[in-house]
């Protein structure tokens, strides 16, 4: 009845948003993102999937939305922000890092495994703070995992 729509465009990576009051749209805007920034205006087009996919839907009442097939994917477009912010990437490779991200939405349907393809990347910006502040990040000595519990299947 009364929501608002937050959704991505997996080929262009643009966000739109959109409001709605007793089901009709009152509002509507699409945003560049820092995806679509460093594409400058160029598309991915790698499977044949609708561009525009639901991230969130939010309700009066409601601090939660339900997990849509890309929930994770505005959050994603943030890490990628940052990831940017960090590695100082040229245009070029900006450029790709975006594409590979698109291509894995799109071919997987999903936000899912785009989340190993970042953790590679927050890997690189680990290294790169690693050098910048040498021994500002201690090692972390986890306890060795011992056995298996008896009660997991």
């Amino acid at each position: 009845m009364n929501c608002r729509n937050e959704e991505i465009n997996i080929k262009t990576g643009q966000a739109r948003y959109s409001r709605f009051l007793w089901y009709v749209k009152v509002s509507e805007r699409v945003e560049d993102t820092i995806l679509s920034q460093a594409l400058g205006g160029e598309s991915v087009d790698v499977a044949d999937i609708a561009p525009w996919h639901m991230v969130n839907r939010f309700s009066p009442g409601l601090h939660y939305s339900p997990h849509y097939m890309f929930h994770g994917a505005l959050s994603q477009a943030r890490q990628v922000e940052f990831v940017f912010e960090m590695l100082e990437p040229d245009a070029q490779r900006q450029k790709q890092i975006v594409r590979d991200l698109l291509t894995l939405w799109q071919t997987t349907g999903n936000y899912f495994e785009a989340s190993r393809y970042l953790a590679t990347l927050s890997n690189e910006v680990s290294k790169v703070l690693e050098q910048k502040y040498p021994g500002f990040f201690p090692p972390i000595n986890a306890p060795a995992a011992v056995g298996t519990p008896s009660n997991v299947p």
